[in-house]
């Protein structure tokens, strides 16, 4: 059985090439999906108190399609992300959007980041944690960096959602019956983590787990609110099927339903003074 250290490397080396970040930007942030983001993050920027001057840290900022949601809104951006890949991306759309000047990025690993403590008042990560096997020493370098006060938007999937509970479970057996590949999936304290054949981790986070373990930090939960109720697209096979769910989760998020239910979770920590 591969090491915690062994799988870390390998999940790394996987994060740091092109072509996840190509089949990302597919499935996830095609246009079909800008009114769900827009929605999501205009709650995200409201509830860190984002406003126009203040500075943000996007931590795993990818290409930095959500950082310049941050930066249209006249929200100082510091981006960090592991991949060079993705930083490259990330300036030319930066750039091709007037926004160059407006985020500031560099190469960084989350479990270390070469940033002076207590140095920002609010810190996005979204969809990020996820894939980093070492979870705890990545959620202690964000707590480092936030200020006093501040407050810290972490996006991630809901182990107790319908999605996971049920959806996941009838597609690996259906993957089974046609003979495809099903990754591993191992139940942690922290959640269930599925390590992929191409060396991709994705966990399905425990939201009793995240808060007891930023209170250990010295971080309160403040508020906990939907992101989107499925991931059920990325596995359908028309365009027209997965219209249908991108609607039904700009619909959940408008609603502002609860949740306990929906896969995609945005959590609210702030740091006490």
């Amino acid at each position: 059985m591969a090491t915690q250290v062994s799988r870390s490397e390998q999940s790394s080396e996987f994060l740091a090439k092109q072509g996840i970040h190509d089949e990302w930007r597919s499935d996830y942030l095609n246009p079909y999906l800008e009114p769900f983001y827009e929605l999501a993050f205009a709650r995200v920027r409201e509830a860190l108190g984002a406003k126009p001057g203040s500075t943000l840290l996007d931590a795993g900022c990818g290409s930095c399609v959500h950082a310049a949601r941050f930066a249209r809104a006249g929200v100082k951006v510091v981006g960090v992300d592991f991949s060079q890949a993705a930083l490259t991306d990330a300036r030319r759309a930066l750039e091709r959007q007037g926004l160059g000047a407006s985020v500031e990025l560099h190469q960084a690993d989350l479990r270390k980041l070469p940033l002076e403590s207590g140095k920002f008042p609010a810190i996005s990560c979204w969809g990020v944690l996820m894939h980093v096997p070492d979870l705890e020493p990545a959620l202690a370098e964000l707590a480092r960096v936030l200020a006093p006060g501040g407050r810290l938007a972490i996006m991630e999937n809901n182990v107790h959602s319908w999605h996971v509970r049920w959806f996941e479970p009838t597609l690996r057996a259906f993957k089974r019956v046609l003979g495809r590949k099903v990754g591993s999936v191992a139940k942690t304290e922290r959640g269930l983590e599925e390590w992929r054949d191409e060396g991709l981790m994705v966990r399905k986070l425990d939201p009793a787990w995240i808060q007891a373990a930023m209170e250990r930090l010295g971080l309160r939960l403040v508020t906990r609110f939907s992101g989107q109720f499925t991931e059920m697209y990325t596995s359908l096979p028309t365009r027209l099927l997965k219209r249908a769910v991108y609607r039904f989760n700009q619909r959940w998020l408008e609603a502002n339903r609860s949740p306990a239910r929906a896969m995609g979770n945005i959590f609210i920590f702030e740091k006490c003074e």
